[in-house]
């Protein structure tokens, strides 16, 4: 599966940072994603093209085989273990005239919770589910949501370091609409490392954006489009 990250049209150092640390790959790796794209804006700091990495399980077999050997009377000679390297592919670019092929390609979009990004995430997740209520309905399959889950998920992380802005609001909104998952990057470590469980459940939850429902969103989206 591929991921696809973007900041926006400024830059968001810190997401990237991030997500470039070998335990978040790791993690990343063990939910299943295998490459990465990364749209970083004006940011300075730029990914490695690849990042390899024992996987967790085996990482964690190495520790359990450690304690047993230091629990362990006998003198014997260690062998030496051989150890799978995997690897998540990674590719990155500046800028884009347009990211909407790069959308529609990803199976995670992990964005800047701007309102541009944002929306045209939540567009392009929304056509891909009438799509697919298209092709059940093609094949007699009257269950809407019987491919939710194959879905574009969307993670926001709010870049708080913009003044003036209204990400977190914005993000929120979405999130308690179940459209995105909102995730603030002073958490996004910790969950993505140590949650996959649960970050695995509430991407499995995520609806595609119909209509603002209440007064609040309606007035951060007329805000965040100028209306």
């Amino acid at each position: 599966m591929h991921i696809f990250v973007t900041v926006g049209t400024t830059k968001f150092e810190d997401l990237i940072k991030v997500l470039s640390k070998q335990q978040v790959l790791s993690s990343l790796y063990e939910l299943g994603y295998t490459s990465i794209t990364f749209q970083i804006g004006e940011g300075i700091y730029e990914p490695n093209s690849s990042v390899i990495f024992p996987s967790q399980s085996q990482s964690q077999q190495q520790q359990q085989d450690d304690n047993n050997t230091n629990h362990t009377n006998k003198q014997q000679p260690q062998q030496p273990q051989q150890t799978k390297q995997q690897h998540i592919q990674i590719n990155y670019f500046r800028k884009k005239p347009s990211i909407s092929e790069d959308m529609k390609q990803s199976n995670l979009i992990i964005t800047a919770a701007g309102a541009g990004n944002l929306f045209e995430a939540l567009s392009i997740q929304r056509q891909q589910q009438q799509q697919s209520n298209t092709n059940n309905n093609t094949n007699n399959i009257h269950n809407n949501n019987t491919n939710i889950n194959n879905n574009i998920k969307i993670i926001a992380v709010p870049n708080e370091t913009l003044m003036g802005n209204h990400q977190l609001e914005l993000a929120k909104a979405l999130d308690e609409n179940r459209n995105v998952y909102m995730l603030r990057i002073k958490d996004f470590e910790h969950v993505i490392i140590n949650e996959k469980e649960e970050l695995k459940r509430k991407l499995n939850e995520l609806i595609p954006l119909e209509k603002a429902n209440t007064n609040a969103f309606r007035k951060i989206v007329d805000e965040e489009m100028m209306i």
